[in-house]
């Protein structure tokens, strides 16, 4: 098992190489004039004011965004959630039962 570690180790060093080749090539070509890149940098720049007023200190709001999301992925899997549980000192959790039903 340990050799299959390794090889995989190294494989995945030379597949981040390309990945990151692929990246720049794709960097190169965006411009701050498009559209979709102004609206990012807004978001982010939102974001950025945000985090440092206070939601970085607010471990109830990530813990909480954080089980949301699981939430969400529970029922777009027709999961049936019967607990959410989100605290700002212990975590949180999820419970879902896995009954699925069908779409037909």
């Amino acid at each position: 098992m340990k050799i299959f570690k390794t090889i995989i180790l190294i494989l995945s060093v030379f597949l981040a190489i390309g990945y990151a080749l692929a990246l720049f090539d794709v960097a190169k070509e965006i411009t701050i004039n498009q559209q979709s890149v102004k609206f990012f940098l807004i978001g982010f720049g939102f974001f950025l004011v945000l985090w440092f007023a206070g939601f970085k200190r607010n471990h109830f709001f990530s813990t909480f965004e954080h089980e949301l999301t699981h939430l969400v992925m529970g029922l777009l899997f027709f999961k049936k959630v019967t607990r959410f549980h989100a605290t700002e000192d212990e975590g949180g959790h999820i419970i879902m039962l896995p009954k699925i039903r069908t779409v037909v």
